[in-house]
């Protein structure tokens, strides 16, 4: 079969169950190299070819994206060009690694923290925006439009929505946690409907010191504070 296929591209149809398939084999021969006889680049085989349906052939919507121009282009060029480097491996230590050693040592050593690891796989943005300084104002021309201020954007103004809208509903908040009287709960053990910063602005409020900063920790110094069982 491989012969054959060699001599002639032969058209398939295959049926596996499911679908009918239509499909070209293409033999290709066995490719050795030229440099070393010995060495074997391919090795003879098919290359299968799969043929598409009626329905599948349509004609593509026309892209009119606007491009830049060559002036344009070779900016990015210059950009891309300065901010690269000669990759060497042996100058960077893999982070995942380095990170796990310290912490090994740190614990077998019994240190308070892990030595510094400083990673060098972070890019330097200092260092990129120093290569790339002339073309800033260029970029910018071109990227943004002449009224464009940067830093105001819609996604800020939302953002200072939503700001107020937190203020306002943390402000109602502690207004109507005014209200509530804690001793009053306590006598009637409902401690634990409350919230954590309900508990612990009363243990300021009263300097109570609670044992820790759990919520049960804060229920105990209460309830020890007000002499209740």
């Amino acid at each position: 079969m491989y012969r054959k296929e060699m001599e002639q591209n032969d058209f398939h149809l295959t049926n596996n169950n499911r679908s009918i398939v239509f499909h070209i084999f293409n033999g290709v021969a066995e490719e050795i190299n030229k440099k070393d006889p010995n060495e074997r680049l391919a090795s003879n085989g098919f290359h299968v070819y799969y043929l598409p349906y009626a329905d599948d052939i349509r004609t593509l919507p026309k892209n009119d994206t606007a491009r830049l121009t060559d002036d344009k282009v070779d900016l990015f060029k210059n950009i891309i060009r300065n901010l690269k480097f000669k990759y060497r491996p042996e100058k960077f230590e893999n982070p995942a690694l380095q990170t796990l050693w310290r912490n090994i040592e740190a614990t077998a050593l019994n240190k308070n923290k892990p030595e510094e690891f400083i990673d060098l796989t972070i890019p330097n943005i200092e260092n990129q925006n120093k290569k790339i300084v002339e073309y800033i104002d260029e970029i910018k021309q071109t990227i943004f439009p002449p009224d464009y201020v940067m830093g105001i954007t819609k996604r800020s103004a939302t953002k200072r929505k939503a700001e107020t809208a937190a203020t306002s509903t943390s402000s109602k908040k502690t207004k109507a946690d005014d209200n509530i009287d804690v001793e009053a709960a306590a006598r009637n053990n409902l401690l634990t409907k409350l919230t954590i910063p309900i508990l612990k602005n009363y243990c300021k409020e009263q300097n109570l010191k609670a044992s820790g900063t759990k919520k049960q920790d804060l229920i105990d110094i209460i309830l020890q504070h007000l002499a209740i069982n």
